[in-house]
């Protein structure tokens, strides 16, 4: 069988996960691991010898993206790098999977979306969350039409972040783009891909008690849907308190509450939530992040010609509505969209 050639960039904290998904996968194999700096080189090293790779090293991208035996490119850089090493790989033609954020701004956004539509490959931005049994199994509720029209929605990503490059403005970006981004994806997912967010409300605040941020850690913002539904979006990086990914949604036929579900059509208590099985995101300890599901995903739509519910397309509206919140906070006014 003839193997897809992945490189991982950066192989930091997360790269040791994404090795992994395309390690039990019969479809892939790594073959490069590509560092920005010297430092790099030890954690690499100890991932070749840890996962028995046959991948070089290098600190040469561009000369990486021009192999023929690579066909997949995942970048776990640190955020402000995301944009110039997608658009590289997207000019060389390469599948690629990128870590959240996708980018920083606007117009690295428009320029990407523009640059995917030429490239004809498979995208992916890695909003994990949505493959946490839970959450998949709420999901099933949405999909089988047992909330009915959904009406409201709610996300929530609460946090204490560790200080470095994660509270910089210029390496982080802001608190929706550090971690918020994964309640707007999931806001979006179970109010329907293909529904459209017309107005935000913003507000941000802080820092409070963790003076090493360069940006406002928290963020909250109400979204007016073109349809009248309206929903919320709330982040907060200097939490006290233990990780948390709050979501709620209501619609005509029900709720579903984090790991809880109520319908108004069962019999029995109704006074009582019902459990959804499965874990939900209730660590941000990586090792624990259904990556190996993510991946799977993505190699399968790449060898199925199928576009990723997570591409760069699907998701350019996720990320508008993230510039278009910000905007909204920094004016203190409402901000319309499209952008």
């Amino acid at each position: 069988m003839n193997k897809s050639g992945v490189m991982i960039l950066g192989p930091g904290w997360v790269a040791g996960e994404h090795i992994k998904g395309y390690q039990q996968s019969e479809y892939t194999e790594v073959r490069s691991i590509v560092g920005i700096d010297q430092t790099s080189k030890k954690k690499a090293e100890e991932y070749i010898a840890e996962y028995r790779l046959d991948a070089t090293y290098s600190e040469n991208y561009e000369q990486e993206l021009a192999r023929g035996d690579i066909d997949i490119v995942s970048i776990c850089l640190i955020n402000n790098l995301h944009y110039q090493a997608t658009l590289q790989a997207l000019q060389a033609r390469k599948h690629v999977l990128i870590e959240k954020p996708l980018c920083l701004s606007l117009e690295e956004l428009k320029r990407l979306r523009e640059e995917v539509k030429a490239a004809g490959i498979m995208t992916m931005i890695g909003h994990v969350a949505r493959w946490y049994p839970a959450m998949v199994n709420a999901h099933k509720l949405v999909d089988q039409n047992k909330l009915g029209h959904i009406f409201y929605g709610e996300s929530d990503y609460w946090h204490e972040i560790a200080p470095g490059w994660k509270t910089k403005a210029e390496t982080a970006g802001s608190s929706l783009l550090m971690g918020g981004c994964h309640s707007v994806d999931l806001l979006r997912w179970f109010m329907g891909m293909e529904r459209r967010v017309r107005e935000v409300y913003a507000y941000t605040t802080g820092p409070h008690r963790r003076k090493d941020f360069e940006y406002p850690p928290a963020i909250s913002g109400i979204l007016k849907f073109e349809d009248g539904a309206i929903g919320r979006i709330g982040c907060c990086l200097e939490s006290t308190m233990p990780y948390v990914f709050h979501y709620q949604f209501t619609g005509t036929g029900g709720t579903v509450r984090n790991n809880r579900f109520y319908l108004n059509q069962w019999e029995g208590d109704k006074r009582k939530f019902k459990e959804i099985e499965g874990r939900t995101a209730d660590d941000p300890d990586v090792t624990h992040h259904p990556f190996p599901q993510e991946i799977q995903y993505f190699i399968e739509c790449i060898r199925q010609n199928t576009e990723p519910q997570l591409s760069i397309l699907n998701s350019y509206h996720t990320y508008e509505i993230i510039f278009a919140m910000e905007e909204s906070a920094k004016t203190e006014k409402p901000v319309s969209l499209p952008l």
